[in-house]
């Protein structure tokens, strides 16, 4: 059997927002295997991330008015884009060799139901 474990290193580049800096960085690392996943086909077994650089760092002001005039208030939400550098290990389901094996219909049955 072949070694279907490979190691590689990536860049990428995640965007969080939220209504705090804490929450705006947690949802921008949160992105990383998501983004990942658009990318790749293969399935993850380890996704480190090794350096983090902001790219971009916004903390945007709203004013809101309650039926247009009344009860003004500024809210507040940071944004945040961040570049990468991940250290990712897969495993490429294409290189495994499956077994194939035929069973019949009842014998499928009675492993399900456990007997």
């Amino acid at each position: 059997m072949k070694n279907s474990e490979q190691t590689s290193c990536l860049t990428i580049e995640v965007f969080g927002r939220g209504s705090s800096k804490q929450a705006a960085i947690a949802e921008a690392l949160g992105s990383i295997q998501k983004k990942l996943m658009l990318k790749n086909t293969k399935v993850f077994l380890r996704v480190e991330p090794i350096e983090a650089k902001v790219k971009s760092a916004m903390e945007v002001h709203t004013k809101e008015k309650f039926l247009f005039f009344f009860f003004p208030r500024v809210r507040i939400s940071y944004e945040v884009i961040l570049e990468i550098d991940v250290r990712v290990t897969t495993i490429d389901p294409e290189l495994i060799q499956f077994e194939e094996i035929q069973s019949k219909e009842n014998d499928r049955l009675l492993h399900l139901f456990g007997k």
